[in-house]
């Protein structure tokens, strides 16, 4: 048997079994609502590799042509747990990593709103 057809397909094989590895840390980074930082450091994994890894099978998945990802889950609430005494500050921990911030009173059915807006914007459509 020609060695290097056999190391070819070894490589293949590993290939494989990185993108799985790596298709089952997006699985858990998506519902992890953390950033990739915070992620990564509580994985212990290379933030880089993270990126790099991202970019590989997004790269990918979009040369698949017709092939889509599964549909993004629709936005919906969560349950809020208020601890402590009111402080005048809050902070709304969004999917994907994004928050925001707010201070002093804050009008209920506004910030609905606004979460709304932005858990149905598809991330890298709007750029700040």
């Amino acid at each position: 048997m020609n060695h290097q057809l056999h190391r070819a397909g070894r490589g293949k094989r590993r290939n494989r079994a990185r993108e799985q590895f790596w298709l089952e840390v997006f699985k858990h980074f998506a519902d992890s609502g953390r950033s990739i930082r915070s992620f990564c450091m509580s994985r212990g994994l290379s933030e880089p590799s993270f990126y790099f890894w991202r970019r590989r099978l997004a790269g990918r998945d979009g040369a698949a042509g017709s092939e889509q990802g599964p549909a993004p889950a629709p936005p919906m609430f969560l349950p809020v747990r208020i601890a402590g005494a009111a402080t005048g500050r809050m902070e709304v921990v969004l999917g994907r990593g994004r928050r925001i911030r707010l201070r002093g009173p804050v009008d209920r059915m506004a910030l609905a709103e606004v979460v709304r807006t932005l858990e149905s914007i598809q991330v890298g459509s709007v750029s700040c």
